[in-house]
């Protein structure tokens, strides 16, 4: 947030906002001169805050339901973008991975995904939501151009965690979101 703030300091005036569910978080994000509020960003009152620009970072592959959590700033506030990366798979999946290894430990929110989509379903569930993806990129965690060497660490990222990252530059769009009748 400080590199955007920076990045637009010419042209824009950005306030940011950032939500977590660590207080240890929260006073370091503080220290660094950020708003932050502790809650859980799927209890976020959006009343009464101007918004120029959301951004989630990793965050709404772990909500039960993300298409409520992204639907809310389009009926919240008045802000136009998003910008968004979530961890790349190339086929979607449910990721309740305590449950998948058979797990005995306590689980929280911030250490399990519950949906684990490709970039084209979380581009239909944003339209769902009322966004429209307006860039889109994959970032992947290794070089793609090695023969051999590529093909062994793709396997060896998927297997112990992601190929890379998805990340898009939404806009509000309501086309969609506007013609589903059961929002919360």
């Amino acid at each position: 947030m400080l590199y955007l703030r920076e990045l637009a300091a010419k042209k824009f005036n950005v306030s940011t906002l950032s939500i977590n569910l660590d207080p240890s978080a929260i006073e370091k994000i503080k220290a660094r001169g950020l708003n932050a509020i502790l809650c859980r960003a799927e209890d976020l009152n959006m009343e009464g805050y101007h918004v120029d620009l959301f951004a989630s970072f990793e965050m709404v592959e772990h909500f039960h339901d993300p298409a409520i959590f992204l639907h809310g700033p389009t009926q919240k506030t008045s802000c136009n973008r998003m910008v968004i990366t979530v961890p790349y798979l190339k086929k979607s999946r449910t990721g309740l991975h305590h449950i998948r290894n058979r797990s005995d430990d306590i689980t929280h929110a911030e250490n399990e995904h519950i949906f684990e989509l490709s970039p084209v379903d979380w581009t239909l569930l944003m339209m769902h939501a009322g966004w429209k993806v307006i860039y889109g990129e994959i970032y992947y965690q290794y070089p793609r151009r090695l023969p051999v060497v590529s093909q062994l660490l793709s396997w060896y990222w998927r297997k112990t965690d992601y190929e890379g990252f998805w990340g898009g530059i939404l806009e509000r769009d309501t086309t969609f979101s506007d013609r589903y009748t059961d929002w919360e």
